[in-house]
């Protein structure tokens, strides 16, 4: 633990601008999200960002804005599920495509160092 925390303070010695940068956009980005989520809340729309698009594509896939309640729950619960889904798919296949580059690239290390092995 000693180790690693000596590591972390010459780190900081090192690049403690890069850290005052950061440290910076951190408060910036922190602010700025209060500040979206102060003016998100009063709407009552709904306390996620994934309302407003779930909500969105039930308008474009019927056409029209409906105010029935009922309705709106049956189609809101299958566009809901719809969406998780496809944010699955899509997480999945950049994970993947991630995956298969570090694959690649380790094994054509290996691949290089048992070359130089036999030769």
């Amino acid at each position: 633990m000693k180790d690693w925390i000596n590591e972390r303070l010459r780190y900081a010695k090192v690049n403690y601008e890069v850290l005052i940068i950061k440290g910076v956009l951190l408060f910036l980005g922190m602010t700025i999200m209060a500040l979206g989520i102060a003016l998100y809340i009063p709407t009552g729309l709904g306390k996620s960002q994934v309302d407003f698009a779930v909500f969105t594509f039930v308008y474009v896939a019927k056409g029209k804005f409906m105010s029935d309640g009922d309705a709106v729950a049956t189609i809101y619960s299958t566009t809901l599920m719809l969406f998780y889904v496809t944010a699955m798919i899509v997480s999945a296949i950049f994970g993947l495509i991630a995956t298969i580059r570090e694959y690649k690239k380790i094994n054509w290390k290996q691949f290089e160092y048992h070359l130089q092995q036999l030769l």
